[in-house]
């Protein structure tokens, strides 16, 4: 490589840092701004109840999440911001959330049928709203920085297969940070990082991605378990469960994410939206 492509490179790639930072900083520290310094002290001086408060701030700090990327990317890109459309894409995102619960699922049912997994009883929770539109604020926060910000500058910039590597394996590293996390969970989070990258590159529909997050993460708490090693979630299940067995099976602590049988699930899925996307590309070169 020559100097002056050495120096495009270098520049090219000063210019994607400083797209993804900016956009950073500006789409979640206003939202979480609002949170600290508005939501969180009216919902207080209100006395509403816990459960009631955590939901309506979710709420808030989700919806001004999706506004801020809308507004920001559209004045600085000068373009219509089509990832995030919903209700052209309504049927497609529910498809989403509906394939996140089917994936997940297939790990209960797997471990279930291999008998380390059952379910003991049905308890239903107040608290399930709340956990849900927590789940949701959250799924939509990793999906916006990796996949709106990091993946789609990254992809625009370097390449599907480059920016997939990369923004994966920052979505894995925040995961070793995780109570009881392993090798394999952490290798689970960066292959979940990969999938929703390819879900991205495949729809174009950030909330493909987003729902798809929340309906895997969701479909766990419903089901008992404990979702990413974080005990917090558990008062929304409505099934009571048991995991017992060796922890590669189970997951143990972290919950079933720390699965063999999950990492499994989850290469097969990269193999075939990796197929997916190469026959939409092939398509497109045409």
């Amino acid at each position: 490589m020559n100097t002056i492509s050495l120096n495009m490179s270098l520049k090219k790639m000063g210019w994607s840092i400083f797209r993804i930072a900016a956009g950073c900083i500006i789409c979640f520290i206003i939202p979480f701004a609002l949170k600290s310094l508005i939501i969180k002290p009216v919902l207080k001086l209100l006395g509403l109840d816990l459960d009631l408060a955590i939901a309506i701030c979710s709420m808030f700090v989700f919806v001004a999440l999706l506004v801020t990327y809308n507004l920001y990317f559209r004045k600085m890109e000068r373009r219509e911001i089509e990832e995030l459309r919903f209700f052209s894409k309504f049927k497609e995102s529910a498809v989403g959330f509906t394939a996140g619960i089917l994936a997940i699922s297939t790990v209960f049912g797997i471990l279930s049928i291999i008998g380390v997994f059952q379910i003991v009883g049905v308890q239903l929770s107040a608290k399930i709203l709340s956990v849900f539109l927590v789940i949701l604020t959250l799924a939509a926060f990793e999906e916006i920085l990796f996949r709106g910000i990091i993946y789609r500058i990254l992809m625009e910039d370097f390449g599907i297969g480059k920016a997939l590597l990369f923004s994966s394996l920052l979505f894995g590293i925040p995961h070793i940070m995780n109570p009881n996390a392993t090798v394999i969970s952490i290798l689970s989070a960066g292959l979940g990082g990969i999938i929703a990258g390819l879900f991205f590159s495949i729809t174009r529909n950030l909330w493909f991605v987003i729902l798809f997050h929340t309906g895997w993460n969701f479909a766990q708490v419903l089901f008992g378990t404990t979702l990413s090693g974080l005990e917090e979630f558990s008062g929304g299940s409505v099934f009571r469960s048991s995991l017992n067995g060796t922890e590669i099976l189970t997951g143990g602590r972290f919950g079933p994410e720390n699965s063999i049988i999950t990492v499994g699930l989850l290469i097969s899925i990269v193999l075939y939206l990796s197929i997916v996307l190469k026959r939409k590309e092939a398509l497109k070169a045409e």
